[in-house]
């Protein structure tokens, strides 16, 4: 449906619209068949950038001087990039997830876990991280012993991001129902593992929920369905210390404590052309209490939540993005169009 064009260029005069400067540009060659199946992520450290090609290599770029600092084969590509974590890159390789020495990509140890699917995270020296291992698992591997401490069956739970809180962990146990661990991988609630041969979904401790908000509030039922939530997914999900940031399905929502909506918006509404599209990224970039940025239809938009308006907007349709990290004002992308790495300075 068409906006009144008053409104339309009432709401473009208020954008700014700026330029970006391209820094970087990766110069792998691929071929017709890498381009075509195409997977590629990328991940940035405190000074590396890691590029996981649609070649099957990693390569390590320095984040400032953008020289490459070392390359290797991982036999593999994906969507989902090698993760920064206790002074490591830990990798999903092609059979196995491996330990990576950052300043030199040399492997520094197999582990005992076929693939690394979510952020690690460190508690006292001791790493957790999900991934595939006796069918999907939540893993803790000690860090200065360098091997896995113990694992717990979570089944297709693997896939998600568990809530890392400082007593406690939650952790998918499939679809919308969770299971909460202690950080020594027994069940918080006494008598959840009575049954042995239970299917973790089936534990008589599960709790069902899509998502868990910055103040740990359970977002489900008819708050969930009202933000079109499902446990499939695709949902971006993002906090602050005293907000929750939701991008589903070409609406971004901020949620306050206790739940309390403080915003809800239809993109498509800010611009004739922010129509959603299911097949393109669709991802938060970075949050705070005032604003959020987003990438969108192929284009990076910041939001003003105080203000309810869109501030800025960036055209990244020559790249087609494929995948991108927003660190400040530097915007890692790969594009989608030839499948290279660039870096763009958003004046």
């Amino acid at each position: 449906m068409k906006r009144p064009a008053l409104l339309i260029i009432t709401t473009l005069l208020a954008i700014t619209a700026s330029a970006q400067t391209v820094f970087f540009t990766s110069s792998q060659q691929y071929t017709a068949a890498q381009l075509q199946a195409f997977y590629a992520s990328v991940n940035i450290g405190d000074s590396l950038v890691i590029f996981n090609a649609p070649d099957y290599q990693l390569y390590a770029y320095d984040k400032t001087k953008g020289h490459m600092v070392w390359t290797r084969p991982l036999d593999r590509k994906s969507n989902t990039a090698p993760f920064f974590a206790g002074g490591y890159i830990w990798a999903w390789a092609r059979e196995q997830v491996v330990k990576l020495d950052p300043a030199t990509g040399n492997e520094l140890r197999k582990l005992d876990a076929k693939t690394i699917e979510t952020q690690p995270v460190v508690r006292n020296g001791i790493l957790y991280f999900t991934g595939i291992q006796d069918g999907g698992s939540i893993i803790a591997y000690d860090l200065k012993a360098d091997t896995v401490v113990w694992k717990r069956f979570i089944a297709h739970g693997s896939s998600k991001a568990p809530y890392y809180w400082p007593q406690k962990m939650v952790v998918n146990a499939e679809a919308d129902q969770w299971i909460e661990f202690r950080y020594d991988g027994a069940f918080v609630s006494a008598g959840c593992g009575a049954n042995a041969d239970a299917f973790p979904s089936e534990l008589p401790c599960v709790k069902r929920f899509i998502a868990l908000t910055h103040d740990r509030e359970e977002i489900k039922g008819k708050r969930a369905e009202k933000m079109r939530l499902t446990e499939a997914g695709p949902t971006a999900i993002s906090t602050t210390a005293h907000q929750t940031f939701i991008l589903q399905e070409g609406f971004l929502y901020a949620l306050g404590n206790k739940l309390r909506e403080k915003m809800s918006v239809e993109l498509a509404t800010l611009s004739d052309d922010l129509e959603y599209d299911r097949d393109l990224p669709l991802q938060l970039l970075s949050v705070t209490d005032d604003q959020v940025s987003i990438l969108y239809n192929h284009q990076l938009l910041v939001y003003h939540l105080k203000d309810k308006k869109l501030v800025k907007r960036i055209d990244l349709s020559a790249w087609q993005p494929h995948q991108a990290i927003l660190e400040g004002s530097r915007l890692w992308v790969i594009s989608g169009k030839d499948g290279l790495l660039y870096g763009l300075q958003m004046d």
